[in-house]
């Protein structure tokens, strides 16, 4: 029992260092406004996920409070009752606070439109560093989700999610645990198991 709480401990801890050269993910989710699918599929009304991946982890290089990381962010999205469909790679997502909240910015496939996402403010911590947060809310209060994806030479991809307050956006970001890591969990999980069943009972 002892062990298990000091890896729940040190999960709590881990979850508010920075990270650094990792396979790293931001998830964005919500509920589309409008858009459409391969072969013109309306979209609109369904729930969607949004994942964003880099291996960029890097503290920001610039004098800003924001961190940011451009080009080459592989992209999938998981649409209710169509399933997972992959994106063209987004050119950037930059992470930063401003005087009332944090937020995201988040520019799409071939350089597509942007998106802005506000943040409940201290969400993101140091936005210098990659930090892992959430799940939050955004804050409602304007801004969208907009993906266009021309989808070349696949179908193309549309989809459009105003960030309201009777309908905001739920953002995180999460560390990609290596294969490895999972299999030593996944042991330490099975012999806590094992060694409780075997345990004799008063």
């Amino acid at each position: 029992m002892k062990r298990i709480a000091a890896l729940f401990a040190f999960g709590l801890f881990a979850s508010t260092v920075p990270v650094y050269a990792v396979p790293f993910t931001w998830t964005i989710s919500g509920t589309a406004d409008a858009g459409s699918h391969a072969d013109a599929i309306d979209i609109t009304g369904l729930g969607y996920v949004l994942h964003l991946s880099t291996d960029s982890a890097t503290p920001d290089g610039n004098s800003f409070a924001d961190f940011g990381t451009w080009s080459q962010l592989v992209a999938s999205i998981d649409i209710d009752t169509l399933g997972t469909r992959a994106l063209g790679n987004f050119t950037f997502i930059e992470q930063f606070s401003s005087a009332t909240s944090d937020r995201l910015r988040i520019r799409g496939p071939n350089g597509g439109p942007e998106s802005v996402l506000q943040l409940p403010l201290g969400t993101i911590g140091d936005p210098d560093f990659l930090s892992l947060w959430g799940p939050v809310f955004t804050l409602g209060v304007g801004g969208n989700l907009t993906v266009s994806d021309p989808g070349i030479p696949n179908a193309p991809f549309q989809l459009f999610d105003a960030d309201t307050a009777a309908s905001p956006i739920r953002v995180q970001t999460t560390e990609v645990p290596e294969p490895a890591t999972l299999a030593l969990v996944g042991i330490g999980l099975g012999l806590a198991a094992i060694r409780r069943r075997t345990r004799p009972t008063a």
